[in-house]
């Protein structure tokens, strides 16, 4: 009875430490070179708010483009204001001239747009100067988190992608699946390449009529090459005497 009692106020703690908290959080992703990013501020409380002001300094390789900046799901009569304090610092001001509260206590708040540029690198949205308020006007945030964008190459622009291997989700995390369009059994070669190009994995399978699909896991089953970015499948799919090539692009988030 006594030890029951220990993991009650163990549980108890961890969800008052964990989870009970009024948080900030800029979403992270991955995006080709001069693509579009909408990028989500997403919040996250235990008490309900009135309004919200955040600074995102934004890398110089990218460009905000204007009027992309726009309410997101939970406003109730809320404003948004954008003020461009510099080429890298993006300040976003919600409120309600009554006072009215957000609604949920989960989820985007607001998005706006960027565009990647033409470097590829790993690059971070920084929160800073961050308020949640309450109906007192009190900042009630407990903690901000960054977002990560890791951007890549525009792809492999020499092959044409095919429709007989499809991954899902895409974008999606590790646990992706990948299917094969097949009419009869065949043996497969999947290569896993990194957005430079470079092999990472090769997986060997047979794939009987009934089953054709394969966790991305399985690939690699060391988990040492696979994070957060963009990839390439590159199957090749042996049947009798027949051999056709696929290629996937793959983006595994955070």
């Amino acid at each position: 009875m006594i030890f029951k009692n220990y993991i009650l106020i163990i549980l108890g703690l961890f969800t008052i430490n964990g989870y009970n908290q009024n948080i900030m959080k800029v979403t992270s992703g991955v995006a080709d070179i001069n693509d579009t990013l909408e990028v989500h501020i997403k919040i996250s409380n235990n008490q309900p708010f009135i309004a919200f002001q955040c600074d995102v300094k934004v890398p110089l390789a990218f460009d905000y483009i204007s009027n992309s900046a726009q309410l997101y799901g939970r406003e109730n009569g809320h404003s948004l204001t954008v003020f461009e304090l510099s080429d890298s610092v993006l300040r976003f001001l919600a409120y309600s001239s009554n006072n009215d509260f957000f609604s949920g206590d989960t989820g985007s708040v607001m998005c706006f747009k960027l565009f990647s540029g033409n470097q590829t690198d790993i690059y971070y949205l920084k929160v800073q100067n961050a308020i949640i308020a309450d109906s007192l006007s009190q900042n009630m945030l407990d903690q901000s988190i960054d977002g990560t964008w890791y951007i890549g190459p525009v792809g492999l622009p020499q092959f044409l992608f095919s429709n007989k291997v499809l991954v899902y989700p895409n974008p999606g995390r590790q646990e992706q699946i990948i299917y094969f369009e097949i009419q009869d059994p065949a043996n497969a070669m999947v290569q896993l390449f990194n957005s430079n190009c470079q092999l990472l994995s090769t997986y060997n399978l047979y794939l009987p009529e009934r089953k054709n699909y394969l966790r991305l896991n399985d690939i690699d089953k060391e988990q040492n090459n696979i994070n957060p970015g963009i990839y390439f499948l590159n199957v090749l799919l042996k049947n009798d005497d027949k051999e056709t090539k696929h290629f996937q692009k793959l983006i595994i988030t955070e």
